[in-house]
């Protein structure tokens, strides 16, 4: 089996479309560049790693991210997984998916949620 990949619903606001740029809101004070983020994703107990859809997995960023921050905020995993770490794809032109790898399975059928931060 595999942990479903999720689209990632924006805190706040954040693209929608391919390419699409923002010209207030995210780009401005200390999180300039930055978008905010969080899915849940329901493990299978073997699988350690699921994708995250930036959008909906076919649209583009307008930007491929310099980096990419996740960590667990909450769910119902019993297994107690972190995120060991977050990789972008790096897709040409603009990304459209990541990966998290987990330091253990989510437990099957218990929930993960992630919180993510996206840096241009």
């Amino acid at each position: 089996m595999a942990i479903t990949a999720q689209a990632m619903p924006w805190v706040g606001g954040g693209p929608t479309d391919t390419l699409q740029h923002f010209a207030q809101g995210t780009n401005e004070g200390n999180f300039a560049g930055t978008l905010v983020g969080k899915a849940t994703f329901t493990g299978d107990g073997a699988t350690t790693t699921a994708v995250v859809n930036y959008l909906d997995g076919t649209k583009q960023l307008s930007f491929n991210p310099s980096g990419v921050i996740a960590f667990v905020i909450g769910g119902t995993d019993t297994n107690a997984a972190s995120v060991k770490k977050c990789v972008d794809a790096g897709d040409t032109g603009g990304s459209k998916t990541a990966t998290i790898t987990y330091s253990a399975a989510p437990s099957n059928a218990g929930t993960s949620t992630v919180l993510f931060f996206v840096l241009q």
